[in-house]
């Protein structure tokens, strides 16, 4: 699943961390400076041919990272939702740090899968530009979704 931070703009040298919730909403640290919206992952999971089958849904983050399709690369930290009533600002969801905490069980009817992210830079970037998963040199954010 992608996301879209939209255009940052950077005033050298600065480190620190964008988060962009699961509203869309991005908050920027020192240095760092944008529209303040984005574009959050979302997705619906139906589980075909087996109708009232329990299910549950992991995430793992592990190597996924934003571009800006120039050759800057920024590692993220992401998380999720599973209801548009829980949808906020970054740090209101459920990580998705590894595969191995999942969210459920759910039944029936399909789920919408809301996810958020956060930039983590470490290090000067090079100058702003506009970050997502789906530029060249990005990752998606990896889903599984286990029938019980």
């Amino acid at each position: 699943m992608d996301i879209d931070f939209g255009e940052i703009e950077y005033s050298g040298g600065d480190t620190g961390n964008i988060s962009l919730g699961t509203n869309g909403v991005i908050n920027y640290t020192s240095g760092f400076s944008g529209a303040g919206i984005g574009v959050a992952g979302q997705s619906t999971i139906r589980v075909a041919g087996r109708t009232g089958a329990p299910y549950v849904i992991y995430c793992s983050d592990a190597g996924a990272q934003v571009s800006d399709g120039n050759g800057e690369i920024i590692p993220i930290e992401a998380e999720f939702v599973t209801s548009s009533g829980a949808r906020g600002n970054y740090g209101s969801g459920t990580a998705c740090s590894t595969l191995s905490a999942g969210v459920g069980p759910f039944t029936g009817t399909p789920r919408t899968i809301y996810l958020g992210a956060r930039l983590n830079v470490s290090s000067a970037i090079s100058g702003g530009g506009i970050y997502s998963t789906s530029n060249g040199g990005g990752s998606p954010i990896d889903f599984v979704v286990v029938l019980q």
